[in-house]
């Protein structure tokens, strides 16, 4: 298993997720069972991806991975290298546009 960091120097060298970087995605996703449909860069510059339906504060539903390992299911997430810090997106489906807001921890998250 390759070397995996929680935060990279950002903006990314040519708008790529780095290949070593690693984020807390939902095991529904590296599963195959779900697609992404909210990705979240946090004020401390890390990377959560979610799928839009399962609450990810539960116990054991989600894991630290290589975002490669999702890129590899849908390289449409790749646009998102940019998503600036403190921000997220999020989807309805795969191939609806994502809308990007300001993200915020909500109380039940603190």
């Amino acid at each position: 298993m390759s070397e995996i960091f929680d935060t990279r120097p950002f903006p990314f060298d040519r708008n790529a997720f780095p290949d070593d970087l690693g984020a807390v995605v939902m095991k529904t996703i590296l599963d195959g069972e779900l697609p992404v449909l909210q990705v979240v860069h946090t004020a401390d510059n890390r990377w959560a991806l979610g799928d839009g339906l399962h609450d990810p504060n539960q116990p054991d539903v989600c894991e630290v991975a290589h975002i490669w390992h999702v890129l590899e299911q849908d390289p449409s997430i790749q646009q998102l290298s940019a998503l600036p810090i403190g921000y997220q997106a999020d989807r309805e489906a795969v191939g609806t546009p994502w809308v990007v807001l300001k993200f915020e921890w909500s109380e039940e998250d603190s």
